[in-house]
């Protein structure tokens, strides 16, 4: 009676039996392409002194190009080193991508779905069916998008972009396009219109400000470097802080100013509910009322309450001497 646990040797199952890489050099076939050995079936990566994979190459328009391994399936298998899966490059900004027919597809770890990198830090889009780029995933199915250094080395976010050129903004479950932020920095990056002005993104008739993750809302400027106010269904209102306070804008001389409603400025408003004045010079100024023969002067700095103070203040003086 045979063991249970006692493997059937088939000869003709190639299965049953392993390969191996001789003098650390993929064999080749008789057209010169080079070409996987395989474990138990599973074709499988050679790797150099690091134990780093190494990826086969195959000709194609006299170019030697490298190839994906595959399993019993015929499925691609992505090559790993410590665990991190490992994208062959055409060359240094061309990736290949494994397939699924004709859509390309990311590798994964723990669930999230990993961009190639190069060796310059950029990472890459894959591309569907008909030649837009598309975001990875993270756990949850939560978009993400990829990353690049900029001219100033810093690292920052940059949207795919559809087969047209046009730029394809991640759409979140709400239904708002999800904002590009500068990583290094902690800032977002704004959408620009054709009069090369920073703008906000609009749902509903709303403009809504990028938030980050401690959920602190950021303001665009204008072309005069002016922080500004979002509008939500023509009206205009404050972006809020981490602790769901809301915040002045700035100028650029750096004091704060009020949003107009109905011609009159109004305060800003805490977390709990009070209202508290903007700030000039690190002085609180009193909030003003416009009629139809007056209006905000943008070149005018507002003057403070202590300011006002010290202007009365010396004016008794005067009348006392």
């Amino acid at each position: 009676m045979k063991n249970k646990n006692e493997k059937i040797i088939n000869a003709n199952d190639e299965e049953n039996y392993d390969e191996y890489y001789v003098s650390k050099k993929y064999a080749k076939s008789s057209t010169g392409n080079e070409k996987y050995a395989k474990k138990r079936g599973l074709e499988f990566y050679l790797t150099d002194e690091d134990n780093k994979p190494i990826y086969a190459r195959k000709k194609i328009n006299n170019e030697e190009i490298p190839f994906f391994a595959k399993d019993k399936r015929g499925k691609y298998i992505i090559a790993e080193h410590n665990k991190v899966p490992i994208y062959p490059f055409k060359d240094e900004n061309t990736p290949i991508f494994p397939k699924e027919g004709k859509r390309e597809i990311y590798a994964q770890k723990d669930n999230n779905e990993i961009y190639p990198e190069n060796k310059n830090q950029t990472q890459f889009y894959a591309k569907d069916e008909k030649s837009n780029e598309y975001p990875a995933k993270k756990v949850g199915n939560k978009l993400y998008y990829a990353r690049k250094r900029n001219a100033k080395r810093e690292l920052i976010e940059f949207a795919p972009k559809k087969s047209t050129n046009d730029l394809d903004y991640i759409k979140e479950s709400n239904g708002k396009l999800k904002y590009l932020f500068n990583i290094d920095l902690n800032t977002p990056i704004f959408p620009i219109n054709n009069k090369n002005e920073s703008i906000y993104f609009e749902l509903h008739n709303e403009e809504y400000y990028p938030t980050d993750e401690k959920n602190k809302q950021y303001y665009a400027k204008d072309l005069n470097n002016f922080e500004k106010l979002a509008k939500s269904k023509g009206k205009e209102y404050y972006a809020k802080d981490s602790n769901n306070d809301e915040r002045y804008p700035q100028r650029p001389s750096g004091s704060q100013y009020y949003r107009i409603d109905d011609k009159k400025e109004v305060a800003a408003i805490n977390h709990e509910g009070g209202g508290f004045y903007a700030k000039v010079n690190n002085d609180e100024y009193y909030p003003r009322v416009y009629d139809d023969l007056t209006k905000r002067d943008w070149k005018q700095e507002p003057v403070s309450i202590l300011f006002l103070k010290r202007v009365k203040l010396n004016f008794n003086l005067y009348l006392v001497k």
